[in-house]
């Protein structure tokens, strides 16, 4: 028998499984850091939900506890809105959201053809229409995503909160919402 290649075959089955433990605590460490951050989102969610309820419990009807988000060009701004119908039958929902005015990063005013073409642009904003029934709530999350090239400053955008049938403004005016872009 030829233990050479015995040995060699043993010393191969070792590397092999040492390869494959490291491997393994590679993929949990890995898993174990996506886990902890993806429980730091729902924290998050979860205060801002319950943000929300507390201005829907004292009757507004569209509540927005944050109007401002500081974001780098590639990332998203995620903004919760709360809506409560307290019409007397179910009613459908539409959220509009446009952007009306950009302001310089120096803070400066700009004319409003200038303010136009840098709102201007495929935005990537996510509303889509919802129904509730009478004084059910809903909390929807609202995100935000600059096309390429926008340049650093502040985007204000203009959210209004319609009922689809009649196309009248629920709640109170329109509300603003502010991208920092940096």
């Amino acid at each position: 028998m030829n233990r050479k290649g015995f040995e060699l075959s043993i010393n191969f089955i070792v590397a092999l499984i040492l390869a494959i433990v490291v491997f393994g605590f590679g993929l949990y460490f890995v898993q174990k850091v996506f886990t902890e951050a993806k429980e730091i989102q729902v924290n998050l969610d979860k205060d801002s939900e319950k943000n929300i309820n507390a201005l829907l419990d004292r009757g507004e009807k569209v509540a927005f506890p944050v109007s401002s988000k500081n974001i780098k060009s590639d990332e998203v701004a995620i903004f919760g809105l709360g809506v409560l119908n307290v019409n007397d039958d179910a009613t459908t929902f539409n959220i509009n959201i446009i952007c009306s005015v950009y302001i310089t990063k120096s803070g400066a005013a700009v004319d409003d053809s200038i303010s136009d073409q840098n709102c201007a642009g495929k935005w990537t904003i996510n509303p889509q229409p919802f129904t509730l029934l009478k004084n059910e709530r809903k909390t929807v999350p609202i995100a935000i995503q600059p096309p390429r090239g926008k340049p650093s400053g502040t985007y204000a955008f203009s959210v209004k909160v319609t009922d689809a049938v009649t196309d009248k403004i629920y709640g109170d005016a329109p509300k603003q919402i502010y991208v920092n872009l940096n």
